[in-house]
């Protein structure tokens, strides 16, 4: 019995085509000759040049979707060191901490609404209030420049940039990948 899968479907089509005969074949045979000669006649219409080219066209802008979805894709697959993300502001770490307690002020858990609504409060927070996280913030922003200023930190960083550079190398198309190889060979 055949499934549904499409290969299973054209292998028994074809299974069932050869059995048939000549004659059996002809009408179809004929169908086909007469269809692929009214295509033929219509692309070499100025309508069907024109058509023929709109279809090409949006296949090589739909490629070029693609492989910019699969570059962002594999950009954002390239992990980094933990030690290489920015730190957060005093703001975000002051958001993190209430942000059940302003999620309730605002009456919603939507984003925009907590959002705005952590916007003005902290806006109207004193700067005791604030210092800790203000306090928690530099230290933290200190602590991500001194590593980068490190040796350890600069071989990180490179690394992270060198693998995002591969990444993005292998969506490039050919011609440029050579450029680029010849450039960096002959430096």
């Amino acid at each position: 019995m055949v499934g549904n899968k499409g290969s299973d479907v054209a292998k028994k089509g074809g299974e069932m085509w050869k059995a048939l005969s000549a004659a059996a074949k002809q009408p179809y045979e004929k169908q086909a000759q007469e269809k692929k000669a009214a295509y033929d006649k219509f692309k070499a219409t100025d309508e069907g040049q024109k058509a023929l080219q709109e279809k090409k066209t949006a296949r090589a802008e739909e490629k070029t979707e693609k492989k910019k979805r699969d570059c962002k894709a594999a950009l954002k697959a390239v992990e980094k060191d933990e030690a290489l993300k920015k730190p957060q502001s005093a703001y975000w770490m002051w958001l993190n901490d209430n942000r059940d307690d302003i999620a309730a002020k605002a009456g919603s858990k939507s984003v925009t609404d907590i959002a705005k609504k952590a916007g003005e409060i902290w806006k109207t927070l004193s700067d005791a209030q604030q210092l800790p996280y203000v306090k928690k913030a530099k230290e933290q922003k200190d602590a991500y420049d001194k590593f980068l200023a490190s040796d350890e930190g600069k071989k990180a960083l490179q690394a992270f940039k060198d693998a995002k550079q591969e990444a993005k190398e292998q969506f490039q198309p050919a011609d440029k990948k050579r450029k680029v190889q010849t450039a960096t060979l002959g430096a």
